[in-house]
């Protein structure tokens, strides 16, 4: 059962003293997000430091027909069966994995907490990658990037709402709508985060 008991002006204040560094964090888009493509989005943030992030969308999915061109030169096998994720318009030439394994490579990154982080520019070879690991993971085409000080000016904004990491929600299936589940599990409906943020 949701928690509904969550109060949002102290979730607020809350959030305006910890935004220096959302490493770790899941960012909800607000309705008023003035990015496009960024409506409805669920970022995980993999790296805030000296005012610079970057961040993963990991409620959607690459349409199955992409994906079947993309491999038409390589052999699907159990990676027909791998859904990835459009992880941002930026990089897109680049794979990014989210992972809870320990098995790292030189490319991986610690985030926080029990996920992990390893980028590869070859998408065959992320399959390799991620097909080799038994836990939850991940595949992203492509991440988001803010520059110096941009994040913590758009939180200020409330374009996004950080809420903290959730295994469940981060590697839960991207079919169903993870956005509006977030935000039920922090005990926000509509009417209340629609009159709070106003519409879209």
């Amino acid at each position: 059962m949701y928690n509904t008991s969550i109060d949002l002006d102290e979730m607020m204040s809350n959030r305006e003293s910890d935004i220096r560094d959302l490493t770790g964090r899941i960012l909800l888009a607000t309705p008023n997000i003035p990015d496009i493509y960024m409506r409805k989005s669920m970022v995980y943030i993999c790296r805030h430091s000296n005012g610079e992030a970057l961040g993963l969308v990991v409620n959607k999915i690459l349409p199955e027909i992409n994906l079947l061109q993309i491999l038409t030169k390589g052999s699907l096998g159990d990676a027909g069966n791998i859904k990835i994720h459009i992880g941002g318009d930026q990089d897109i030439d680049k794979c990014y994995i989210l992972h809870t394994n320990q098995n790292l490579s030189e490319n991986t990154i610690f985030v926080r907490d029990n996920i992990f982080m390893t980028t590869c520019d070859d998408l065959m070879k992320s399959f390799s990658f991620v097909m080799s690991k038994s836990e939850r993971k991940i595949l992203c085409l492509g991440c988001y990037r803010w520059g110096a000080q941009e994040l913590e000016n758009e939180v200020s904004s409330n374009y996004w709402i950080p809420i903290p990491s959730d295994e469940a929600l981060i590697f839960g299936d991207s079919r169903t709508d993870k956005w509006s589940k977030a935000f039920l599990k922090i005990g926000l409906r509509s009417p209340l985060f629609l009159d709070k943020f106003g519409k879209a």
